[in-house]
């Protein structure tokens, strides 16, 4: 027996009946075009398996993307039609234009600037030849996408919603599982088990999606502004627990052989442990805790100065995470329990939160931008070279195509799915056409003549490892069948859509083979090089940003090196391994920085002189490649560590300790025990 997932099933049959919806509003309300209404569905529809709130974003987004492209149509197809060339140099320009913009934002909001883009090309290109009908065009399609989103949004909202929230909470629960049982491996006395590097892939991972998750939550029905903040908070705190998680673990690492020698350490730990991996996180509990800490250094200042550099960091990076771990959970609870948000604990968390700071690379944004232009151009040239005026759905095609998958390294593997697609769709589209919409007498007829049609398209765009198949096949065949007020049987129209829906995904494939694929091992090479260049600024000071935003970016970046594990090399994959002790070397810069403002001038001196060679060795890596560092690097380094030392007992001496051994540790793991360097 075919076990058919129930999901798969629910989001087919409210995209067909949102489809349908939409089909006979246009139909009454006698627009030209209601096909595209209820296409339009089927696009909005797409993301998170028609989770309300990423329909009603997407929709959102989809119709201001259609307002804008056709408003810029209004601007370049008249000023341009009498000048092919320059008419086709505009909107390629446009178009690669709207995709630099969208890449660069990374959210649902750059679904608005692929649609400005396309727009253009597919619907504002064909009224070249008569540029009076273009406001009227461009009114009647607002309106019938318009109508899609309306449908496809309220549709999805109401008939078996599905809500995005829960899908946050399971990510959100999975990840702090993850991190409470690396925290119970980390603080454990005993030795860790191999696998550790496979835990926290999948904690990043996660991370990643909680983000693309949380960014449509805003648009999801009966979501509050309290609700939203407290979840920006969370996602923030989750992602500063990540450096801290890997400091402590490296710390107790290089602690190892001299634990027995600090019992007052081991204490702390299973203390701090016991917190935080069982019962409910007590800010009293922890606090009293906390204040072990001081009977820890008071022990390890006994001890030989490696020691006491190790344990110092291991105590003030185990308290960092205590606190952030007890932020996580109180903001976990908030989001579940209405009186826990109203704690004011939870407020002075959201009060300080701030939207996540993302990776973008303008550089590959630009690439995908201009393979775009030359899409278009290379599919204007075919038509003009085949004597083919009736081909400009080619360029459509060519550009849509380019702009859809331009956020992949490597778009050739979906552009032959929507070839493979787009022919089987002919077929099917040709059977509607010509033999069974004329049997069609009514909307009911025609309603269950394009049922099964609707629900097997929806049904393989709705399973993830089938949507994309599902959405070629839904937009061929619906572009081919047209379904409009009065129908139209004609065999010179059909076959030309047919041929340039092929043609045009054709050239667009040709065009990225040759200018757009872009390999795993660059792209990674790339985003571990913005890493170096980005931390060579925190150090040498001349790109200042709060660890905060350092974080969000580089544990953004971690996530996307994450997704080209699969195809990187042995040594890529260790490269890739990078990432996340880059996140907390930036950590350590930007507190570095901090003590010299705080300290005396011999520690400023030292650690300045230290953090400019630094910064010139991950330039020099930026443009040559991964490399260790010198070993004159080590002894500056050294040399500001002994100078930390020579402070007086206090606040400045801990944080500049714990400072230096992090840094120490994670540049130069295989270098001797520190010893103090004699001044001069």
């Amino acid at each position: 027996m075919v076990n058919l997932p129930v999901r798969s099933i629910v989001y087919a049959v409210n995209t067909s009946l949102a489809a349908l919806v939409a089909l006979a509003a246009a139909l009454y309300f006698d627009l030209p075009n209601p096909w595209w209404a209820a296409l339009t569905v089927f696009l909005v529809s797409q993301p998170f398996a028609a989770a309300s709130g990423a329909v009603m974003a997407r929709a959102r987004y989809r119709v201001a993307g259609t307002v804008l492209g056709m408003t810029a149509s209004l601007f370049i197809i008249p000023a341009t039609a009498n000048s092919p060339e320059l008419l086709i140099l505009a909107i390629a320009a446009w178009l690669g234009l709207c995709i630099y913009l969208a890449l660069l934002d990374r959210g649902p909001r750059s679904y608005m600037f692929l649609l400005a883009g396309y727009s253009v090309t597919i619907v504002g290109l064909p009224l070249a030849g008569d540029p009076s009908s273009i406001f009227d065009s461009a009114v009647w399609r607002t309106e019938e996408i318009g109508l899609g989103c309306l449908c496809g949004a309220l549709v999805h909202s109401i008939v078996f919603p599905q809500a995005l929230r829960s899908s946050v909470d399971e990510k959100i629960a999975a990840a702090l599982a993850d991190m409470r049982n690396w925290i119970s491996k980390g603080l454990s006395a005993a030795p860790r088990p191999p696998g550790d590097a496979d835990l926290k892939r999948r904690i990043a991972a996660d991370l990643s999606e909680v983000r693309l998750l949380a960014a449509n939550m805003e648009f999801e029905p009966g979501v509050t502004s309290s609700e939203l903040r407290i979840l920006i908070a969370l996602e923030e705190r989750l992602v500063a627990l990540l450096p801290l998680l890997v400091a402590v673990e490296d710390r107790l690492d290089g602690l190892e052989v001299a634990r027995h020698r600090l019992p007052a350490l081991l204490a702390y730990l299973a203390g701090i442990r016991d917190w935080m991996v069982t019962g409910v996180q007590d800010a009293e509990e922890l606090r009293s805790r906390l204040a072990k800490s001081l009977e820890v250094l008071e022990e390890v200042h006994l001890q030989e100065a490696n020691v006491e550099l190790l344990a110092t960091s291991a105590v003030e990076r185990v308290a960092e995470l205590a606190t952030v771990w007890g932020e996580c959970t109180l903001l976990a609870r908030a989001r579940l329990d209405p009186k826990t948000a109203l704690l004011e604990r939870v407020s002075a968390l959201t009060g300080r939160a701030a939207t996540r700071v993302l990776h973008v690379d303008r550089g590959l944004a630009v690439l995908a931008g201009t393979a775009a232009g030359i899409a278009v151009w290379a599919a204007a040239a075919v038509c003009w070279l085949a004597e083919w005026p009736q081909g400009v759905g080619v360029v459509g095609v060519a550009g849509g195509a380019s702009a859809v998958f331009a956020v992949f390294d490597d778009p050739r593997p979906m552009m032959r799915l929507l070839i493979v697609w787009t022919c089987v769709a002919v077929p099917v589209g040709a059977l509607y056409v010509f033999a069974i919409l004329p049997m069609v007498t009514d909307f009911v007829t025609l309603c269950l003549a394009l049922l099964p049609l609707f629900l097997g398209a929806a049904y393989f765009l709705g399973t993830p490892v089938h949507s994309l198949r599902g959405l070629a096949f839904a937009l061929g065949s619906q572009s081919l069948i047209a379904v409009q007020p009065t129908l139209r049987v004609d065999f010179n129209t059909f076959s030309t859509v047919s041929i340039a829906s092929v043609l045009g995904a054709v050239v667009a494939l040709v065009v990225s083979s040759l200018i757009r694929v872009v390999n795993a091992q660059w792209s990674s090479w790339r985003l571990l090089r913005a890493g170096w260049l980005e931390l060579a600024g925190i150090a040498d000071g001349t790109r200042p940003q709060t660890t905060a935003i350092w974080t969000s970016r580089m544990s953004d970046r971690a996530g996307l090196l994450l997704a080209k594990l699969a195809d990187a090399t042995d040594d890529e994959r260790v490269r890739l391994g990078d990432a996340l002790r880059d996140l907390r070397l930036g950590v350590a810069f930007a507190d570095l920085r901090e003590v010299c403002r705080a300290a005396d001038v011999k520690v400023a001196s030292t650690a300045n002189t230290a953090l400019q060679s630094f910064a010139r060795h991950f330039r020099k890596q930026a443009i040559d490649g991964h490399s260790e560092p010198d070993v004159s690097l080590l002894a500056e380094l050294d040399c500001a560590i002994s100078a930390v030392f020579r402070l007086r007992p206090g606040a400045s001496r801990t944080r500049g300790l714990t400072v230096t051994a992090g840094l120490r540790r994670s540049l130069f793991p295989s270098a001797p025990a520190f010893e103090l360097v004699r001044e001069p």
